[in-house]
Parts: structure tokens; C-alpha cells; sequence
């Protein structure tokens, strides 16, 4: 018996070692609680995603890793949120970067960012962008984007604290949790 006791108590701290690290992970199931199109990614003028089927599922780290700066006598704390996409948005994404890769290569100016931004949009407002690097797309298809989202405070602590509130408000939009 004491053998078994040693097993279950190393099981349990593996257990809780793992679970305090890495990222939250949840599934979408769209159910319509958002009208499908409150979120949408796109670049330039072209649809990559929405909230909806395409959005199969939406992890953020556990203890998230914020990239804060000062503006204007305000500060701004950015964190990331990964969207896995469905196969049909993968390819949407794929063919409009390549697409601008393309038109920047036969310009012929030597850029390394294209002209156009990925960009998201709630309810229809903009919300942030991106910039796309010319050396960072490959003719491929990618699953996993990643949104930002801000938070402004008038201290460090006040704009971290503002970003997580609005990364668990995409988080319910993109997963269809209210």
C-alpha cells in the first residue's frame, strides 16, 4: 500500500507542475450567441476568418506575457491570443499573402513589410493590426493566427489588467461563450 500512495502523490504533483504552466485551451462551439461576422480578421479587404465555423479553437497563456509601452502619458500592454482556424480560412490566409508577395516581388521595390496589414475588427470597428513581413510567409497554409489585443491604463498594472479584460472579451466572442 505504501508504494501506492508514493504513486498517486508523484502523479498529482506531475499533474499540478504541468497545469500551472502553458496556455488555456477552448474549443469554439458556435452555437450563433454572436452573430457570426461580430469578429473578423482580414487583410486589406479580404476576409480571412470570422467568429463562427471557421474558428475551431482559441488558447491564451495561462500567465500571459505582455509587451507594454508608454504613449502619449498613457501606457499601452499588448498580449497575444492564438485563433486555430479551419482549413477553408488556413487557405483563405495563405492565398491572400501570397497573393501581396507576389505584387510586392513584381513592383519591384525591396521591402521586407507589404503594403497591406492583417487587421481585426469587432462589431466593425477596428481594433488592431499587424504587420506582414515578406520573409515570414511561406506558400503554405497555417491553422494558428495570432490576434492582439491592448489594454491602455495611466500605469503598467491598469493597462495589463484593461488587456485581459478585452482579451476574455475576444476569447467569448471567438469561442461563442457569453
Amino acid at each position: 500500500m505504501p508504494g501506492r500512495k508514493l504513486v498517486f502523490a508523484f502523479i498529482l504533483i506531475f499533474l499540478t507542475a504541468c497545469g500551472s504552466e502553458g496556455a488555456k485551451v477552448y474549443k469554439s462551439d458556435y452555437r450563433g450567441n454572436y452573430p457570426e461576422g461580430a469578429f473578423s480578421a482580414k487583410i486589406g479587404n479580404k476576409i480571412i476568418f470570422t467568429n463562427g465555423p471557421a474558428v475551431l479553437e482559441v488558447s491564451i497563456d495561462k500567465d500571459p506575457k505582455f509587451f507594454c509601452y508608454a504613449v502619449n502619458k498613457e501606457v499601452l500592454c499588448k498580449l497575444n491570443i492564438d485563433v486555430k482556424i479551419n482549413d477553408g480560412a488556413a487557405e483563405k490566409y495563405r492565398a491572400a499573402t501570397q497573393e501581396l508577395k507576389e505584387l510586392m516581388l513584381k513592383s519591384g521595390k525591396n521591402k521586407s513589410i507589404l503594403n497591406e496589414m492583417f487587421a481585426y475588427y469587432i462589431n466593425g470597428e477596428k481594433s488592431e493590426e499587424e504587420a506582414l513581413f515578406v520573409n515570414n510567409l511561406k506558400n503554405k497554409s497555417i491553422d494558428v493566427l495570432q490576434v492582439s489585443v491592448s489594454g491602455k491604463g495611466a500605469d503598467e498594472k491598469e493597462a495589463q489588467k484593461n488587456a485581459v479584460k478585452k482579451s476574455n472579451e475576444v476569447v467569448g466572442m471567438l469561442t461563442d461563450k457569453k
